[in-house]
């Protein structure tokens, strides 16, 4: 039985290049994380310009760097890591941004009751000591984590708040968010103002064509081949190999699992 497709680009010529290519590009992007140690290692309790202690913000940035390259568990551990020291070290703004990054870490690997617990938290201490910025971030994340009609509401507040202070950096990120959350409701999320044409906010993000549903709460790569396609494109168009590799892989798996489908006896 012929299980590979005539056409595959996966099995054509150049593809074991292109495999060799990929490899050394993920030992190359591997070597740069130990920077994130060697900066860890050298700090003491130094404050950066923004006013959060150093190493809570490189923690928190490895931590998110670990998820990217697939090590899930180092990512929970970094992130933990970082607001336990926030927390030891007195410092109420360094212990709200070591939380904050907590919580987008806990939505990475779809933790959503740690997540909610977080952002909440990042919550109450912003408006007990009049910090800005950081709860909207707790508003999107407790909204994501709490999903329904509540959940999109507290995400497009939070999202009027980041635009009323200027502040997008982020953006195409909470989008995918909000793209997510109102599609397990049944309705494809969208924004007029940032997406025109409205078209879905997840197509802001590559991995929101990862994560966001295509129907009845089933991730989209899953159901829809194009999905995992239109990401890896999105993804090459924005320079982020990483993101690149881990579409390809939900190709792999999505392919895989069709050839155990086709080598099963029918019922």
């Amino acid at each position: 039985m012929n299980l590979v497709r005539p056409g595959d680009e996966r099995f054509g010529p150049g593809a074991l290049l292109a495999r060799r290519f990929r490899a050394a590009l993920w030992a190359n992007l591997w070597s740069r994380l130990r920077h994130f140690a060697i900066a860890l290692d050298a700090m003491g309790d130094e404050s950066l310009s923004v006013g959060t202690r150093a190493r809570v913000h490189t923690g928190a940035w490895w931590a998110h760097a670990c998820w990217t390259m697939g090590d899930f568990a180092r990512a929970a551990d970094l992130a933990a890591e970082a607001t336990a020291y926030a927390r030891a070290s007195g410092h109420r703004y360094s212990l709200v941004v070591g939380r904050a990054f907590e919580a987008i870490t806990h939505q990475l690997l779809d933790e959503r009751s740690k997540c909610a617990e977080a952002a909440s938290h990042v919550r109450a201490m912003c408006k007990r000591y009049q910090f800005t910025y950081y709860d909207k971030w707790g508003q999107i994340l407790e909204g994501w984590a709490r999903g329904g009609r509540v959940g999109v509401q507290l995400i497009e507040a939070g999202l009027s708040g980041l635009r009323a202070e200027n502040a997008h950096v982020r953006m195409p990120y909470w989008l995918s968010l909000l793209a997510q959350t109102t599609e397990r409701r049944g309705v494809r999320a969208t924004d007029a103002a940032d997406r025109p044409g409205r078209r879905p906010a997840h197509r802001a993000n590559p991995g929101g064509f990862r994560t966001a549903p295509a129907g009845g709460g089933t991730p989209g790569w899953r159901r829809s081949p194009r999905r995992p396609c239109a990401g890896r494109e999105l993804a090459r168009a924005q320079h982020s190999p990483a993101m690149v590799t881990r579409c390809e892989a939900d190709l792999g798996q999505r392919s895989l699992r069709w050839r155990h489908a086709a080598l099963k006896p029918n019922a």
